[in-house]
């Protein structure tokens, strides 16, 4: 029976049955049907090289790449980490990492001295690879190895650390330690390990784990995702359909994001679709994306709050064809209406919001077919074989249309927090529930609508304020960038509102006209009692940071917590 026309909820449960079984395959698995199926379909375009790679060679050089990794002496099950700038580098040692049956940990190219040091420390990695970084890397890393420039093999502070590879050619750690150069490492594996990497690909299964995706740690170190070659690709097997609108059309993918914080989607998207991945140049604002769409078709974009407010305040979006754009998903949960509807105007009439965790993946998604109000206001359809619920503080299912807490089972799910079971045990139950830390309500068709992170809501007095019923109400303002609506102490109530925005450029605007603004909009009681103006919101990975734009509203109205 379809979910269609299954009872409809009383309670806010809802099973998404699906009829499409499991396809039980690994990466490595589809690494080599899709060079034979597409051998010569560019799987990856390079806009400002003008480089472009065929199936049949990325995947030849994944697989000399993997000989070249069991030649370096690291065993299957070791972690492995990128710490590398995007490029076609970092693609392939992905694949190839998970070829040679490592596990691949991705790190976004910032990083602080402390994050380098637990990441390396805490996830026990066996190799490090450097390179092509606008960040100084090698300074981090006498600072996290302090003996790093001796003659030891086995640093101090990092004693699993066998080997760190560099992609510059003029890195200065060179000849140091553990440090060698990716071209010493270069075609040294050859047959052995070719056979070695066959009988792996026996070996592996669905199940076992292959890479590990960090949180994006605004608070405390970023918490490690451990995910299996199940979770990730059926995921992206159950969303094909809301990718294209003609299963023979070959999907172009606009690469919108650092591939470190894909959480390995692009690639799976890769093997399991034929898809191409086009990398635009690489610009301040939009324009190296635009001119990608328009020279090379692209037709499908993932788009995250800091693209999208991009996207909507590019002078020059009319100067450029992009009408081949047909499906866009904006990944981030909670998006002002204003922003989507410009969204639709200016860039794709085909926008979804899908809603999904790095511990879960996507979990719902908005259609097509839906009104656009549904598609804008963030109203999605639960993924199949999944079920979710929404629950008060005491676990109980709360009845439609009523705000809860939402959970999440199913077999996208991600394993565990990788060497903390204290953490994975507090979200993640023995019978499968996993807490999201998200809030939102279902409706009587079992649709879902999310309000936001719990630790966003906003309690003043005895009442509950999520910032989106505001910053929805300032979507058609001419003046604004973006809005913010944050917690900040007050006496009475505990705490007030602080309503925080970034102006449009060249623009004046002024506290008592945003607030006459939204006078009349909202109830008195809702009313923000302050007003700050920023230059631009603090990001931390792809979304706002709001625990640093929260200190600094304390700090810049003198207010004490």
């Amino acid at each position: 029976m379809s979910s269609e026309s299954q009872i409809r909820p009383r309670t806010s449960y809802f099973h998404s049955a699906s009829a499409e079984p499991f396809s039980g395959k690994t990466i490595l698995e589809l690494q080599d049907e899709v060079a034979k199926q597409f051998p010569r379909r560019d799987a990856l375009v390079f806009c400002e090289s003008g480089v472009r790679i065929s199936f049949r060679q990325y995947i030849d050089d994944t697989k000399q790449l993997a000989c070249d990794l069991v030649k370096l002496g690291l065993k299957p099950g070791e972690r492995v980490c990128l710490w590398m700038g995007d490029g076609y580098e970092w693609i392939v040692l992905n694949s190839a990492i998970i070829r040679a049956g490592l596990i691949a940990l991705a790190l976004p190219e910032f990083q602080s001295t402390d994050d380098i040091r637990f990441t390396l420390n805490h996830m026990e990695c066996s190799a490090l690879f450097v390179g092509f970084s606008q960040y100084d890397q090698y300074g981090i890393l006498k600072q996290v190895l302090p003996d790093i420039e001796s003659d030891t093999i086995t640093l101090s502070n990092v004693p699993t650390l066998r080997n760190i590879v560099s992609f510059d050619e003029k890195c200065p750690l060179l000849g140091c330690s553990i440090v060698t150069s990716a071209a010493e490492l270069r075609g040294n594996g050859g047959a052995a390990e070719n056979v070695f990497l066959e009988y792996l690909k026996r070996k592996i299964t669905a199940d076992d784990t292959y890479m590990i995706t960090l949180t994006s740690g605004s608070t405390g170190y970023p918490k490690p995702v451990v995910r299996t070659h199940r979770g990730t690709l059926e995921n992206v097997y159950a969303t094909k359909c809301h990718a294209t609108s003609n299963d023979q059309k070959v999907i172009k993918i606009l690469k919108s994001s650092p591939l470190a914080s894909s959480t390995g989607s692009y690639e799976a998207m890769l093997l399991a679709w034929g898809a191409t991945l086009v990398s635009p140049r690489q610009t301040e604002d939009f324009t190296g994306a635009l001119e990608a769409i328009e020279n090379e078709g692209c037709n499908f974009a993932i788009i995250f709050p800091s693209i999208l407010f991009q996207i909507v305040n590019q002078k020059n979006i009319d100067n450029f064809d992009v009408s081949s754009m047909q499906r866009c998903w904006c990944v981030g949960n909670v998006f002002p209406k204003h922003s989507m509807l410009n969204i639709v105007k200016l860039f794709c009439p085909n926008v979804v919001i899908t809603y999904g965790t790095r511990e879960t993946l996507c979990i719902s998604i908005g259609e097509v077919a839906d009104t656009l109000d549904d598609r804008i206001s963030g109203k999605s359809k639960v993924l199949g074989h999944c079920e979710v619920k929404v629950v008060d503080t005491y676990q109980g299912v709360v009845p439609v249309n009523t705000i809860g807490d939402i959970m999440v089972r199913g077999p996208y799910l991600f394993q565990c927090y990788y060497g903390d079971k204290e953490a994975t045990d507090k979200v993640k139950a023995e019978n499968g529930w996993y807490k999201t830390g998200d809030r939102g309500e279902m409706d009587e068709n079992g649709r879902l609508f999310i309000f936001g992170r719990g630790d966003d809501m906003i309690i003043k007095g005895s009442q509950n304020v999520f910032p989106v019923t505001i910053t929805n109400y300032l979507g058609d303002h001419p003046k604004l960038k973006d809005a913010q609506v944050v917690p900040v102490p007050d006496e009475k109530f505990l705490s007030e509102m602080c309503l925080c925005v970034v102006l449009k450029e060249g623009v004046i605007c002024t506290e008592d006209e945003l607030l006459g603004y939204l006078s009349g909009k909202l109830s008195p009681f809702h009313m923000p009692r302050y007003v700050l103006f920023f230059e631009k919101f603090p990001f931390v990975g792809m979304k706002v940071n709001r625990k640093v734009i929260i200190k600094e509203a304390i700090s810049r109205l003198g207010l004490s917590k």
